[in-house]
């Protein structure tokens, strides 16, 4: 019987500033924002990680290694990316150019007051 369920893997790449944005400001926050996730029911959730080990076999990883495409040696790059693109899986992205969002403010959100909760605790 199948297991019923999904798993959602997401991962960001950028940084969250706005302040200063680069290539406007030099010394900035990146340019860009992505937010992006990989959808997959829980039954796959083996196959994916044969998947990924396989890419990080290919870019001469041991499997407990995180995989970073920019860490990849170049004349790898394409092998990990046909190896990823064999997997089968919902894909979500979310890319955010951050130039034209540069000293933005929300005071409506500044207004509230926010408090992180952990593990029940504040």
């Amino acid at each position: 019987m199948m297991q019923p369920g999904f798993l959602l893997f997401i991962d960001e790449a950028g940084d969250d500033g706005t302040d200063t944005v680069r290539p406007i400001d030099e010394n900035g926050s990146s340019e860009f924002f992505i937010l992006a996730g990989v959808l997959i029911r829980v039954h796959r959730r083996n196959e994916l990680l044969d998947s990924v080990n396989a890419a990080k076999r290919l870019a001469q990883l041991r499997p407990e290694q995180e995989l970073h495409f920019r860490d990849v040696a170049a004349e790898a790059q394409i092998s990990v990316i046909r190896e990823l693109a064999r997997f089968n899986a919902g894909l979500v992205a979310v890319v955010s150019n951050k130039r034209n969002m540069r000293q933005y403010r929300n005071k409506r959100v500044e207004a509230k007051n926010m408090e992180i909760v952990r593990d029940g605790k504040e």
